[in-house]
């Protein structure tokens, strides 16, 4: 080899310092993309919360906007004239700051129309001659707060007005023209004892359903007698192949099933997860917990994560949640949505198989460049970038009798060796991302 800064190898000139400086930007520029965002969650899988108003004060230290694909502030009241209203602990100023909240998490915003209560006024807010009206407000409205979906909670039409239900869910999704999203709110299809409540299809049309983007279900409150799991693991496979069958099969595809962050009493009282846990460390691990005297039924971490996966294996659209704000607090590591969103990461491939591309949902989780191997791997590749600047001291001056340029030895060995765990690398995001499949 010459001699000077620069080596001959294999009869041509090399800069050993420039090519190690080269290794070292192309290995950075493999980890940059990596580290600059969060793992997705898969793409299509909706992932809807809802906020009730009177919560607002909670949004702060309850709700991690990250972990999902939709919220839908509740609630704006339908008028008899087909005029809109905010309930009495709800505003414009809530609305707005809410959207953009929303919005600057890449999450899309909603608002629920109506509620439990609400069947009269919405009776005569879509009748003939109010119907316009109606239609005209909720247009403006979701130009007003740049809502990106009206979720319709008539809860429920009587089975004489089902077909003016229907009317008026056409008129609206044709008013949207696709510039906000529509959906509708359903009960639950199925009771707790595992039969069918009523033929819901006399309320909610199948048409009138299949209008809508998507359709909430409720699956909760489905007791019927004392001592009923208001909620347990089943209503979710069930309620799921209810809809689908009243919507004539297979309508998996526009079907959001609910999961509930709360429980109830015999007596109809509700304590939310939160309180349950903070009460009796056993609600973490189990269904049913006493607190005082009474014996509430709610879903524990192990069952929300079931019915999350009962509703990918059953190819439905998403999970709906009623409420965030009844989780434990972010700084907690024993959240029901933090479950929501790993059963969701470890049903990856599967999911962005199957549905369409739609927002990603980004949330922390362990992936291939977090691993003990690839941190060793890194070491090892700064250790010999360095090598190249300073391995010539380690270097014998003769080999086997004969002298040896130690500086250009070294560039040459450290070339060598960072090119090889460049390789490695290589290998090791190949395999892991694309060969051996998501569990």
């Amino acid at each position: 080899m010459a001699k000077g800064q620069n080596g001959e190898y294999m009869g041509k000139q090399v800069k050993w310092r420039r090519l190690g400086w080269l290794a070292f930007l192309f290995l950075g520029s493999l980890f940059i993309p990596i580290f600059a965002s969060a793992d997705e969650l898969p793409k299509g899988f909706k992932v809807v919360g809802y906020l009730p108003d009177y919560d607002s004060q909670l949004i702060e230290s309850t709700i991690d906007f990250t972990k999902f694909s939709d919220l839908n502030y509740f609630n704006m009241l339908p008028q008899a004239d087909g005029s809109l209203a905010f309930s009495g602990s709800g505003s414009p100023d809530r609305l707005l700051s809410f959207v953009k909240q929303g919005h600057a998490h890449n999450v899309r915003v909603g608002v629920s129309i109506g509620g439990w209560g609400h069947d009269k006024a919405f009776e005569s807010a879509t009748s003939p001659e109010n119907l316009d009206n109606f239609i005209q407000e909720l247009v403006s409205t979701a130009k007003k707060y740049q809502l990106d979906t009206l979720d319709i909670d008539w809860e429920y039409p009587a089975a004489e007005f089902s077909q003016q239900f229907e009317t008026f869910i056409i008129a609206l999704a044709d008013a949207l023209d696709g510039h906000t999203a529509l959906s509708i709110c359903v009960p639950t299809g199925v009771a707790a004892n595992g039969r069918e409540l009523m033929d819901w299809s006399q309320h909610f049309t199948p048409k009138a359903l299949h209008e809508a983007d998507w359709v909430n279900i409720m699956s909760y409150d489905g007791e019927v007698s004392a001592g009923d799991h208001h909620s347990p693991l089943f209503l979710q496979t069930l309620n799921l192949r209810y809809w689908s069958t009243l919507m004539g099969g297979e309508a998996m595809g526009k079907l959001v099933s609910g999961i509930p962050f709360y429980g109830k009493a015999d007596d109809g009282s509700v304590k939310t997860y939160a309180q349950l846990v903070s009460s009796n460390e056993k609600a973490l691990t189990t269904d049913n917990v006493l607190v005082g005297q009474t014996y509430y039924r709610f879903n524990s971490k192990q069952t929300v994560k079931s019915k999350v996966q009962d509703t990918i294996d059953s190819g439905a659209l998403g999970v709906m949640i009623w409420t965030p704000t009844h989780d434990n607090p972010i700084a907690s590591g024993n959240r029901l949505i933090d479950v929501v969103s790993q059963t969701l990461v470890d049903n990856q491939r599967v999911l962005e198989s199957a549905l369409a591309p739609e927002r990603p949902i980004t949330t922390p989780t362990i992936r291939w460049w977090q691993q003990k191997e690839s941190y060793l791997l890194i070491v090892i590749l700064i250790i010999t970038l360095l090598y190249n600047q300073i391995g010539s001291l380690l270097i014998p001056k003769k080999i086997k009798g004969k002298k040896v340029n130690r500086q250009q030895f070294s560039r040459a060995l450290a070339t060598i060796i960072s090119i090889g765990i460049i390789l490695i690398l290589l290998i090791e995001v190949i395999w892991k991302s694309y060969i051996v499949p998501i569990k």
